[in-house]
């Protein structure tokens, strides 16, 4: 967020010289410089293939039409499109590194968003070594949720629009179609309602937000958002304290839909027992500790769990207590891509904990009338799962359940109970 708004802030700073330098030049001709200027920052090519306007008076209105963000693959498909965009600046405000946009307006654009095999996205990151940082100047010690830039934006306008995602490594694509998106900031007060199509499903939502001196500065926001997809109801309403102390946010949010197939269908994603969904979960204080309470019913699953930690961002220390069950064992087998299990009800308890990159399995069970699997250990990089090591205990009531799962020979059919060790 701070390197994102010292890019915005650099950019305010071209358009303020492209627009005091169309007084004396012809504009056409200074078309390639505002695209140099954009393309440094956003590190890659821009074009504005349509008209361009820049009007000059205590604030600078920019406006272009037919503007194009290329892709780093120059036969890719293109980051960015926008038949028009429109920004109006307050120019004062700049001396002052606060970025003041007083009306900010897109329609027709297009944002193609991917991420690659290697699970690398196509968009900027604006990272440490990047322009935004380069042209700095001033203390890197500065905390990443903190910038010397302030981002207002008194009001955004975004219509007929569209955002494409997808993830090369699953293939998983969303498309969300952008009807209509109004944005207002009045003193502290940044408010904003959209509506659209999420994947073939009508969404609508709103968003309040209260105690905002910067959009680039997360810091004791109450937050009331909430919204539809298809027959989906969310809300989140509490308390944001900064992103280094969001222990000590207060947060509730729910989610609640009919059908859990419906819901698993909008995301894309493969479809379950269908039931009701009914999701709650809070965020709270206990001493200096974030306590994270969950209570799911998703389709035929019941989710319950407990995490506590310092660094609830990053979860980099941090322990889970989790209890999962369901009524069909056959459908936790598909999920791991396993076919035939038995088709009974089961029960999943899980203690664990993360130091670091380490995590600790105090406890992974696994009840059922057909299998009671109890493993311990942990895993020394949770980013490479081959660097873990599980051991416990199993014990089959009857060996035939499983033989069309383990390809076993017809004469194993009696009890079995042993011991079990699973490496990476």
């Amino acid at each position: 967020m701070r390197l994102f708004g010292y890019a915005i802030f650099g950019l305010g700073l071209g358009l303020l010289l492209l627009a005091g330098t169309a007084l004396v030049f012809d504009l056409g001709a200074l078309k390639p410089l505002y695209e140099r200027v954009a393309g440094y920052y956003l590190e890659r090519e821009v074009r504005v293939e349509g008209e361009m306007s820049v009007r000059l008076g205590r604030s600078v209105t920019a406006s272009a039409t037919d503007v194009t963000i290329l892709s780093t693959d120059p036969g890719g498909t293109p980051l960015a499109q926008a038949d028009f965009l429109e920004v109006q600046l307050a120019l004062p405000a700049l001396f002052d590194k606060l970025v003041d946009i007083e009306l900010a307006r897109i329609e027709g654009a297009t944002l193609n968003l991917v991420i690659d095999d290697q699970g690398q996205g196509n968009w900027p990151t604006f990272e440490d070594d990047g322009p935004a940082q380069t042209d700095r100047g001033d203390d890197s010690d500065q905390p990443e949720n903190q910038s010397n830039v302030a981002l207002r934006i008194a009001e955004a306008q975004v219509a007929g629009s569209f955002i494409n995602f997808r993830d090369a490594r699953s293939d998983m694509r969303h498309a969300l179609s952008i009807d209509r998106f109004d944005g207002l900031m009045r003193a502290d007060t940044a408010e904003a309602s959209g509506i659209g199509i999420l994947n073939e499903r009508a969404f609508e939502t709103t968003l309040t937000l209260d105690g905002v001196e910067s959009l680039l500065t997360l810091a004791q926001w109450d937050v009331d958002w909430r919204g539809q997809i298809g027959r989906a109801q969310f809300q989140a309403t509490g308390h944001l304290e900064a992103l280094d102390q969001l222990e000590a946010s207060d947060l509730a949010v729910t989610l609640h839909a009919d059908s859990a197939n419906e819901l698993l269908d909008t995301l894309s994603l493969p479809p379950i027992d269908d039931g009701p969904v009914d999701i709650n979960f809070r965020l709270s204080q206990q001493a200096t500790t974030a306590h994270l309470d969950l209570d799911a019913v998703f389709g035929e699953f019941s989710i319950f769990g407990t995490a506590l930690s310092k660094d609830p961002l990053t979860l980099s220390s941090a322990q889970l207590d989790l209890v999962a069950t369901g009524p069909n064992l056959a459908h936790l087998g598909a999920l791991g891509g396993q076919a035939n299990w038995p088709e009974t009800p089961f029960e999943i308890d899980l203690k664990t904990s993360r130091e670091g990159r380490q995590v600790d399995v105090s406890t992974l069970r696994l009840i059922s009338d057909v299998m009671t699997l109890e493993l311990t250990g942990n895993v020394a990089d949770f980013r490479s799962p081959s660097t873990g090591r599980l051991s416990g205990t199993v014990d089959i009531p009857s060996l035939s359940i499983w033989s069309s799962v383990l390809n076993l020979p017809s004469e194993l059919s009696g009890p079995f109970t042993g011991t079990v060790s699973l490496t990476g």
